[in-house]
């Protein structure tokens, strides 16, 4: 039998750098269990990592939001701004969009942009040397990267930047009332939908104009759909990457036996990666999934069309974690390139084994920001 944890989910982290206490006592004591969420509705949450992973691979549960039942999170359980899109669809439809956007982020695809985000990244440590004492390495660093980088690839003027950026975390946050969620997707949307008419009347060599082009002038796609993928790729393209440089920098810095290790041996940097990406769980939101026939998951019997079992979340804040688990007692695996996550995204549409992390390495061996810091900061 199901029992009931939390009284409430997602629980408040007492420290920025570490899931909240209660879900390793959870994912210990009671690792499918029923919670309740911000929007008054009940769901299961699931945390460990064979779990997970078995229900993501299941088709069994889908990620359609207009399914009955669907666990949403927001206040008033009000749709998310991502109904209706490839992320909030399954089969078909979200292959077809992922299909589309293949090209645009193959490795090959990311090695050509590695001489661009080099560049970016010299640029913003040249501006912190030449300022006075302590600098806000998010501000400087962790959000300027990214969010260049998504602009280049995308086609988007990076001038125009305080209009996806001061928008992103009202549309992310769960706390948001739809008033806040509504005007801040509106506001985006609206810039977007400017944007690919000026890529319709003067095209360039990016993503948006081959998309305004090759599917929107080919009527594959509508106009609406267009620009809402846009959307995604630009808040999903700069938010989680900055959130990540600034928590792995601050891992690396509480761990300085760990980034010694790292500057002596460049080839450690491609594992420990994937291992700061695994442990820092760049975001607490749970993925959302709802049960189709009745299904067993842990264990726990999980019944279709009961109003509250039905509705399934597993959080990543945890998934990837033993309740003992702490970065400062796994320097090994710094060393093992197969530390298992799912911090790449894994789905029956999309499994775990063709997802892939697209950051750039330099010759070295090294991410491209971390072996430009080290040419400044060594």
């Amino acid at each position: 039998m199901i029992e009931r944890i939390f009284a409430q989910f997602p629980a408040q982290r007492r420290c920025p750098f570490h899931p909240p206490e209660e879900y390793a006592h959870v994912q210990r004591d009671q690792p499918v269990c029923r919670i309740r969420l911000a929007s008054g509705r009940e769901a299961i949450l699931v945390t460990r990592y064979d779990d997970v992973r078995a229900a993501l691979d299941d088709k069994r549960l889908s990620a359609d939001e207009t399914r009955p039942g669907y666990p949403f999170l927001y206040e008033g359980a009000f749709e998310s701004p991502l109904k209706g899109t490839f992320m909030r669809v399954d089969g078909e439809p979200h292959v077809r969009v992922r299909r589309m956007l293949a090209k645009d982020f193959t490795v090959k695809r990311a090695q050509q942009l590695r001489v661009h985000i080099e560049a970016i990244v010299d640029d913003c440590l040249e501006a912190m040397a030449g300022r006075a004492r302590p600098l806000d390495l998010v501000q400087e660093l962790a959000f300027p990267v990214p969010s260049r980088t998504i602009c280049h690839l995308l086609g988007v003027p990076y001038r125009d930047r305080e209009v996806f950026e001061s928008n992103t975390r009202a549309m992310i946050n769960h706390r948001s009332t739809r008033e806040q969620v509504q005007a801040a997707v509106a506001a985006v949307y609206g810039y977007l939908d400017g944007l690919v008419a000026a890529k319709q009347a003067s095209p360039a060599d990016d993503l948006i104009s081959r998309l305004v082009h090759e599917e929107l002038a080919t009527g594959r796609i509508e106009r609406q759909e267009l620009v809402t993928i846009v959307l995604i790729l630009l808040v999903g393209g700069h938010e989680t990457t900055a959130t990540m440089i600034g928590l792995g920098t601050f891992a690396l810095l509480e761990h300085r036996v760990q980034l010694d290790e790292l500057v002596r041996e460049p080839a450690l940097w491609e594992p420990a990666v994937d291992e700061l990406l695994r442990h820092q769980t760049i975001a607490q939101s749970p993925m959302q999934r709802v049960a189709l026939t009745d299904l067993e998951i842990g264990g726990e019997r999980i019944r279709a069309g009961d109003r509250s079992a039905s509705m399934f979340i597993a959080t990543l804040a945890v998934t990837s974690r033993s309740s003992t688990d702490r970065i400062s007692a796994s320097a090994r695996l710094l060393r093992d390139s197969n530390s298992r996550s799912c911090s790449v995204g894994c789905s029956h549409d999309f499994p775990l084994s063709r997802s892939r992390c697209l950051a750039t390495r330099c010759r070295c061996g090294r991410p491209t920001w971390a072996c430009s810091a080290s040419r400044h900061y060594r």
